[in-house]
């Protein structure tokens, strides 16, 4: 089920097995909050160039004890959070989501795809009517994709600031263009969303000039499980992703980037913040795997817990074939916490970002413990919205 081959490490120096050796002697430590049954160590020097060395394949039900990797998103600060951020990432408590084994991740990962196809990520693909489809006839620039339509990035509207797009109308406020979202004081934003290739068969150019249709083609699969029994590989979300599919994540992320980087936007490397990061986990309504691109935008320390950047999600399949020790990982990190933010509660049962998936995975036989806690980062509280 898994691809989690023992990966050799082939050359070995003086550096290297003093590395090893510290590696495996500070293990116990970082890893104290663990159960006992470790199943390998992680180490990361770049340096040197090893970055893990597993000693015993993982089982299934098991829980390992992650060496902490950097959270890389939690560094460069750059403008200020939108509206969206502070509702989202400012509360008091937070909700605390506990992995406790491999299997735990994989019965989410199998709900998720139980789940419906969120109507608004067909938009473009299929030419349906909807905000996002609206923007790409009026600003056909905004929208970038790959040959095969298996990625496509859009402005990520909620996003921009009232100051640059009216909301109401649905396009830029006068003197805005483009090229001034990366001065606005909330940033630019972008997100990139991942289809099966050739999903609609339609060749998005030709749909400039044509009217968008009410409804998707009938007998479209409603959920993303219908659509892989049609023939279909979907990727829900980070779980889901397997070595096979770096050449597809480095594809995606080249298309941001030249996207970015055009004189579309004229972002510069040398003097411009930019990100690239997936979210985990998802709710119900933004399933479906997609990638943020975000540039001089503040980014909170809850939704960068909560984050992880396409470089490290790249290199934990370069290095296990799978997501499922980075999360673990980050938990560990986090004090044994996936954040997410908190809404309340509602019939005894915890109401917060993607609790409704979580509780439905805990129903199929997960053993993931719900809490609400103290938002860890409250001592750095964000500006009131006005």
């Amino acid at each position: 089920m898994f691809d989690y081959k023992v990966d050799l490490i082939r050359t070995i120096n003086k550096r290297s097995l003093i590395f090893v050796a510290i590696g495996v002697m500070i293990l116990p430590v970082l890893g104290s909050k663990r159960p006992d049954n470790t199943h390998l160590v992680a180490l990361q020097d770049s340096s040197i160039g090893i970055q893990r060395f597993e000693i015993d394949l993982p089982k299934l039900d098991s829980a390992p004890k992650p060496f902490k990797r950097i959270n890389s998103l939690l560094f460069e600060k750059r403008g200020e959070p939108t509206k969206k951020q502070k509702l989202k990432y400012t509360a008091p408590t937070v909700a605390c989501y506990h992995f406790h084994k491999y299997q735990d991740l994989e019965i989410l990962r199998q709900t998720y795809h139980e789940l419906s196809i969120p109507r608004f990520t067909m938009e473009i693909p299929f030419n349906l009517r909807g905000i996002d489809n609206d923007l790409f006839h009026q600003y056909p620039h905004t929208v970038s994709w790959t040959t095969q339509g298996d990625f496509i990035s859009i402005l990520n509207l909620p996003h921009l600031s009232d100051e640059t797009f009216d909301h109401k109308n649905n396009h830029f406020r006068e003197n805005q263009t483009t090229q001034t979202l990366k001065k606005e004081k909330t940033g630019l934003a972008k997100v990139g969303y991942f289809y099966p290739p050739n999903l609609s068969n339609m060749i998005l150019e030709t749909m400039l000039h044509i009217e968008p249709r009410e409804q998707l083609p009938q007998g479209f699969p409603e959920t993303f499980e219908q659509a892989e029994q049609s023939g279909f590989r979907y990727l829900v979300s980070i779980l889901d992703l397997r070595r096979e599919d770096i050449p597809l994540l480095k594809k995606a992320r080249t298309v941001m980037y030249e996207d970015l980087t055009s004189d579309k936007y004229k972002v510069d490397t040398k003097n411009d913040v930019i990100k690239f990061y997936f979210h985990f986990p998802y709710d119900a309504a933004t399933a479906g795997l997609h990638l943020h691109a975000r540039v001089n935008q503040w980014m909170p320390e809850l939704e960068a817990a909560r984050s992880f950047s396409i470089n490290d999600v790249i290199g934990e399949l370069e290095r296990t074939g799978s997501t499922y020790d980075l999360i673990l990982d980050r938990q560990l990190q986090n004090d044994g916490c996936i954040y997410h933010h908190f809404i309340g509660r509602e019939d005894g049962r915890i109401k917060a970002g993607a609790s409704a998936i979580i509780y439905k995975a805990i129903e199929k036989g997960a053993s993931i413990d719900v809490n609400e806690v103290p938002n860890p980062f409250a001592l750095n509280p964000l500006v009131e919205i006005d």
